[in-house]
């Protein structure tokens, strides 16, 4: 194990200034932190970096305030001069997992996936195979998310094997043995989190048949409802994340083009919410600290107020700081993760300096509440003045639509291809609740429906068989 305390000079106070808001970790890492997560009390990091302040530590290390520490040999690569990709940090019965596309741990193969028990590095059998098309050989394969799921360890990513059993994306630990997990996904999984007892999944390869091309709920039964209805035609999501009896989805993704929100939303299990219409560019990541959702990305608004790139979010209202985030060159850097530990805020990503402090990847913020910019809290939600469904879905000649809050009036509705191409339009009055429209004319695919009156707007999903 490798240890190195962290003294700050006197000096330093001077240049943090605003109360030692950004608080670096001494020399950083010398490339970028890709996740972060807590074991055992202590920050964990990992990423694609060999040197930890001066220290030659590869790929992971820990943090507990005052002291780096390394874990084993960590993800050290005799073929390349920094280790192999880092995607997950998942903490797991009481040991650390890790995937990636790594192949070993010091003498340890692993093939992407590898448990810390806070002593040793374990394989989970033989890890996580894919088979080269054209020479037919067997290459390690890329782990993407670990999650547990009825009370089992889930892995996502683009594999095809897993020890003797022929798998597709995704596969399950029981604790001795790597077999198929959640039926129906083709490569490439993405990631899994479980809300209310069900797995919700993302993918942007979901078996076909399933008629789900985005997001999907995994009912436990070989079942699977669609939750496409959320997203549209563009974007990606990168965090899913339990919050006060919610989900909160964070990511790539825009309401204009057929999305329930803007970067980021919440699910209650039946409607979604866009948090006061969500951010204005990207979101990273998202986590929890003393009870409040943690957000970071690229934007510069969030709700109702100006944030620049840190965000946070108690329920009912977004509160906002400002990080000018540097990169080496003089532009703007970037936030890959984000986690709450010792009552501080630490960011990690590709970044030189965090308001105009050196901070090398990785750092602390420690926030006072009165340098927190706060905006009014979130209006009680009123009845929404467009509400409908739309069966059967999938549909072969015509859908039904369904006025939910029955309420006549003049609508438009216009329909689009996965493309974003206008594929057709008109009018609608639902006269008696439901509305009629025929797809004949339409090719087998993913569709959206957008229907609006002058009060609001929806955009649901369906499929033509």
């Amino acid at each position: 194990m490798m240890k190195k305390l962290i003294l700050i000079p006197i000096l330093f106070l001077a240049k943090w200034g605003f109360s030692q808001i950004v608080q670096p970790l001494f020399g950083g890492v010398n490339n970028n932190v890709s996740d972060l997560t807590i074991y055992d009390g202590k920050l964990i990091i990992g990423g694609g970096f060999n040197t930890v302040d001066s220290m030659n530590i590869w790929g992971i290390c820990s943090w507990d305030g005052q002291y780096f520490d390394s874990l084993g040999p960590g993800l050290k690569d005799p073929d390349s001069n920094y280790p192999r990709l880092l995607k997950r940090l998942y903490v797991y019965n009481n040991k650390l997992y890790i995937g990636g596309a790594f192949d070993s741990i010091g003498s340890i193969r692993v093939n992407g996936l590898a448990a810390w028990n806070g002593i040793n590095w374990s394989a989970l059998n033989t890890g996580v195979f894919s088979v080269d098309p054209f020479n037919q050989t067997f290459n390690n394969g890329v782990v993407a998310d670990i999650f547990e799921y009825d009370n089992q360890l889930h892995i996502f990513g683009c594999f095809e094997y897993v020890y003797t059993s022929a798998v597709n994306s995704t596969a399950k630990w029981d604790g001795n043995y790597l077999t198929l997990g959640i039926p129906d996904l083709d490569c490439y999984a993405g990631l899994g989190v479980q809300y209310k007892g069900k797995a919700i999944v993302t993918s942007n390869s979901f078996d076909r048949f399933l008629g789900i091309s985005n997001l999907g709920q995994y009912n436990g039964d070989n079942s699977w409802t669609s939750l496409d209805s959320a997203f549209g035609t563009w974007g990606g999501i990168y965090k899913m994340l339990e919050y006060k009896g919610d989900l909160y989805i964070a990511g790539y993704f825009l309401k204009a083009m057929g999305n329930n929100g803007n970067f980021i939303v919440r699910w209650n299990g039946e409607e979604w919410d866009d948090l006061m219409g969500g951010a204005n560019d990207i979101i990273g990541d998202i986590a929890i600290l003393n009870d409040e959702l943690i957000v970071a990305g690229y934007f510069s608004q969030i709700g109702n107020i100006q944030a620049n790139r840190l965000a946070k979010w108690d329920g009912s209202k977004w509160c906002g700081y400002n990080l000018d985030i540097k990169n080496y060159d003089g532009t703007g850097g970037a936030i890959y993760a984000v986690e709450g530990y010792n009552d501080k805020i630490y960011i990690g990503g590709n970044f030189a300096s965090v308001n105009g402090i050196n901070a090398n990847r990785i750092c602390a913020l420690d926030i006072p509440d009165s340098a927190w910019v706060c905006g009014s809290p979130l209006a009680v939600k009123e009845e929404k003045s467009v509400n409908f469904s739309i069966f059967p879905n999938p549909a072969s000649d015509f859908i039904t639509i369904k006025n939910k809050i029955n309420q006549n009036g003049n609508y438009t509705y216009s329909i689009f291809d996965y493309q974003g191409k206008k594929i057709k339009d008109g009018s609608l009055s639902f006269s008696n609740s439901t509305e009629k429209i025929s797809i004949q004319e339409f090719n087998s695919g993913i569709y959206f429906i957008r229907i609006e009156n002058e009060k609001g707007v929806s955009v649901e999903k369906f499929v033509k068989l």
